[in-house]
Parts: structure tokens; sequence; C-alpha cells
């Protein structure tokens, strides 16, 4: 249960995943066995997996099992004491050429403390399906099947469990929901799920021939029942690395950071060294700006208003669909703007999310401004979306962010019905923070100038 002063929009209320935990998590992708959960769930590799890549390029690295000798488990039980419920999810490649091992074509993926002991949860994968397996205290089993095409190949399984709930458990293969097998019983009870060993690749009751031959990618373990939209590993996006994109110092056209992004200039002039507009002028990229595989990015630049408050953009990309962004000044209404529209919703409108900050300071005075529209997709709501000005964050404006928000790739335009000067703009990928923006001391200018910036 939470109090909160306000009124909350949906977006902001307790989803199932905010309500309970991760209790482990595992990134062998970064080649690992440490619990990036924080609970300190360090795994033991038995046989001695190497991380690589495997058969398999394309689903990434991960640790991979020999399929006659290596496992891997958690030195002590995932307390699941204090809970009904609990969410199992991984990503792996299974089948490598030659087989699943010898013998038995089972393969176990994830397994609990002991299959055959009470509150027993055994999730394996007998040729192209996943089955799940979860034994209650009265001795009966609950047995989920979900299946796919090719049993040699990348998959995802995510298999939740309310013990409180009917029903009782779901298991999800590749996003598609699998079914109850005719087999299973949807009867028994049981107080909590107890204090769980997790194993995968082998299990402490399954003979030699019943290993896994194949790569994990990535697993979690929580102790709520998510359901879709909630699972942890269909929500991780990791930080972009900070490198720069493009870069102009309007001594000239060329890009300064080597990427080739000339701008094509129509109607500027140069003003000891930065961009000066005059309302009609303007500057774009001759290429594509491609940002679209990117989770973050940080557009800034300096500016120097006119003499009277100016409307128009100080940089932008797209148009008004979803993925563009823009920051932006609107002189009558006093406001500097910085927006990124996500997506397009059902009723073909761009929805809007971003910052806004008063211009009547910036105008009329002949002092250069630092400003900076940052795009975080890993961050939530309010916080995806950061305007700052003079290296202090503008106030939150708009909607919150949404699942469906992408980047983009397009033509970078510049000053586009802006009277004033810029100077300095610069795309990088990653999430800047102030001390890494671009510094006043920074700025390119010509002898003749100077430079004074309001902190």
């Amino acid at each position: 249960m939470r109090i909160t002063a306000g009124v909350l929009t949906p977006d902001q209320f307790l989803s199932a995943r905010s309500a309970g935990s991760t209790v482990a998590l595992y990134r062998f992708d970064r080649e690992t066995l440490e619990d990036l959960s924080g609970k300190g769930n360090t795994l033991v590799n038995e046989g001695n997996a190497t991380f690589g890549v495997g058969v398999d390029a394309a689903s990434g690295t991960g640790i991979v099992l020999d399929g006659s000798s290596q496992w891997l488990h958690t030195q002590s039980g995932l307390d699941l004491t204090h809970t009904k419920a609990a969410t199992i999810e991984f990503d792996y490649y299974s089948g490598w050429p030659g087989g699943w091992g010898s013998g038995n074509k089972i393969g176990p993926l994830v397994i609990s403390d002991d299959v055959d002991a009470v509150n027993g949860i055994s999730i394996y994968n007998p040729s192209s399906a996943i089955q799940a397996q979860w034994r209650v205290q009265s001795g009966t089993w609950r047995i989920d099947s979900g299946s796919f095409s090719d049993g040699n190949g990348y998959h995802e399984g995510r298999y939740s469990i309310d013990i409180s709930a009917s029903p009782q458990t779901a298991l999800y293969v590749d996003g598609v929901k699998g079914s109850l097998n005719p087999g299973g019983d949807n009867s028994g009870t049981m107080d909590n799920l107890g204090s769980q060993v997790l194993h995968f690749g082998h299990g402490p009751n399954y003979v030699a021939e019943r290993y896994l031959k194949g790569k994990f990618c990535r697993i979690a373990v929580s102790d709520v029942a998510l359901a879709q939209g909630d699972f942890v590993l269909d929500n991780l996006v990791d930080p972009e690395t900070k490198r720069t994109l493009a870069y102009w110092n309007f001594a000239d056209p060329t890009d300064k950071s080597g990427n080739g992004h000339t701008l094509v200039e129509s109607g500027t002039s140069r003003r000891n060294g930065a961009l000066d507009l005059h309302g009609s002028a303007s500057a774009a990229t001759e290429d594509t700006l491609d940002l679209s595989g990117l989770t973050q990015a940080t557009i800034e630049c300096f500016v120097l208003f006119g003499e009277t408050p100016s409307s128009g953009t100080i940089f932008s990309m797209g148009s008004s669909g979803a993925g563009s962004f823009a920051v932006a000044a609107d002189a009558e209404a006093g406001t500097l703007s910085g927006s990124f529209a996500p997506y397009t919703n059902s009723l073909g409108n761009t929805v809007s999310c971003g910052g806004a900050a008063a211009l009547a300071p910036l105008a009329g005075r002949k002092v250069w401004h630092h400003v900076a529209l940052v795009i975080d997709r890993t961050s939530p709501g309010a916080d995806a979306v950061r305007l700052y000005v003079d290296y202090e964050r503008a106030t939150p404006a708009g909607r919150a962010w949404d699942a469906a928000a992408r980047m983009l790739d397009g033509t970078l335009s510049v000053g586009t019905g802006f009277t004033g000067r810029i100077d300095d703009l610069r795309v990088s990928a990653g999430a800047l923070d102030p001390t890494e923006f671009l510094q006043p001391g920074e700025r390119t200018e010509t002898p003749d100038a100077f430079m004074i910036v309001v902190r």
C-alpha cells in the first residue's frame, strides 16, 4: 500500500513490478556470475563453463554449457519464504549441432532445490517445447507447456507462479502464453514458496545424460508474479556509451567530430566564429544523422538571443511525427521549451513530453547561454526528457515517457525561424550530466569576442 500527496496519472500507479522485487539477476552477456540484483546470490560454476557466443553470435555472449558436465547453481537458497508468488525468466540458446548430450532429449533450464520435493519448481526443454512443473505440498503437479517451431535456437521463457490466484501459473515462450498440460493438476495449497536454490543446466536429481547443451544469456528471479509488460528481462535497457556523434564550432560548415556530417547553410552568416541567424536563415545536415539505435542522446549548444524575444527553433530533428525532438523559443509565451514526441497514439495524435524554462531573462541580454536537451529512455516518467539552461534543469512539463518511445534518424536542423547566434552545437550518444556538457571555456570564439555565462 502506498499513500502519495498529489494526483497521480495511471503511468505513476504501482505496477506488479514495483510491488515486488528482483531477488536474483544474472547478465552473462556481461561475462559475470555475480548477482546484479544486489541480493548477493553469486553463482557456483560446476564444470568450468565458459563465457562466449558459442555457435550463435546473433544472440550475443552468454555462459556456454557443454551438455555433459557443466551446470551452475546459487550457493544458498533464494529467499521466497515471505511470498506466495514468484517469476523465473530466462533467455537462452539450446541445441548445439550434435544434440543435447547423450541419451534422453531433456535438458534442464532452471530447476529449484529439488524437483521431487514439495514446493519444487522445474523448467525443462523436451525437444521443441518448454515445460514448467510446480509441485505443491499435497503432492500434486501443475504442468504448463509452451512450444516453438525450432528446437535449436534462441528462446525466451517467462514463468510466473501465484499460489493465491486462479489460475496459479502462467508460462510464456517467446512472448506466447502456453497451456496447461492435460497431465497437470491445479489443486493443492501451500503457505509460501520457501527458500529455493537455483540450478540450471543440470539438477541434483537428474541423471548425467540430462545436462543442457546450449547457452544462457540472462536469468532473473522475482518475488512477485509478473505479467507481460512487467517482466524484468524485457525491461532491461543498458545505458548508452557516451561518445560524440557530431560537433560544429561554426568556424565553417564541417563536422569537427570527424564523422562527416557537414552542414548546408541557407542565408546564414558568421560573426565572431558563431552562426548568425536573422529569422529566415537556417542550416541543416546534408546527410542523415542516425540516432535510431540509441537509448540515450544529448544535444547541446551555446545561444545568444537577439535584442527582442524571438520565436523559432534552436535545433530540431523530424517534424511533428513520432521520434521528433526540438528546443524552441516562444516569444509570445516567453518560454524556452525542449520536447520529444516519442510516439503517435491510436487517434493519430502525436504525444510529446519535455521541459520548459522562462525565456524572458534570456532575451535582450548580450550574454551567451548554454542549452541542452537530454533524451533518456532508461529513465522513468518526466526524467526521460530533460532540458537544461545554463547547466540548471528546467521545470519538467508534458506527458511522461511511454514504452513505445524511440529515437530516429533524420536531418538535424539548426536555427529555423530564430533570431540570434548559435555556437558549438554538439550531438552525443549517452545521457550527459551537466558536468559533462560543453563548459563556458570550451566555446570557440575569435579573439575580438568574449563570453559571460550566467550560472
